[in-house]
């Protein structure tokens, strides 16, 4: 099957295979789809949207059609419920590890860069 990809807005442009996996990790620091997941799986009191956030890094690698408007989803042109179920299921199952493996931690901040930590996969476009 040909997936299309959030990336350059084109339609056309369309990938089979894989060759990184999408990641999820989970950080519990003590939307509506995950909660209500959440809650099944927990108890409607643990989990709601005063305590979940969902922050997502600048992506044109992850499958199309998970956004609900044609400005996201141009090159499905259409909402994909597969694509955007593998993402909601991969979040819970991020948060639920997340749960069993509660512990004291510290966060900590840093500034820098990262030298050949991503491929594009698109040099296309960009050298075009």
């Amino acid at each position: 099957m040909l997936v299309g990809f959030m990336r350059y807005a084109t339609p056309q442009q369309r990938d089979h295979g894989l060759l990184q996996r999408m990641r999820s990790r989970a950080f519990i620091i003590v939307k509506t789809e995950v909660i209500d997941r959440l809650n099944k799986k927990f108890g409607s009191k643990l989990y709601t949207d005063k305590n979940v956030l969902i922050s997502g890094i600048h992506t044109h690698s992850t499958p199309d059609g998970t956004g609900g408007t044609l400005l996201v989803d141009i090159s499905t042109f259409d909402f994909v419920r597969e694509n955007w179920e593998a993402c909601v299921d991969g979040i819970v199952q991020s948060i639920i590890r997340a749960h069993k493996n509660l512990q004291l931690g510290r966060i900590q901040i840093n500034v820098g860069q990262v030298d050949n930590a991503n491929i594009n996969r698109s040099p296309s476009f960009l050298f075009a």
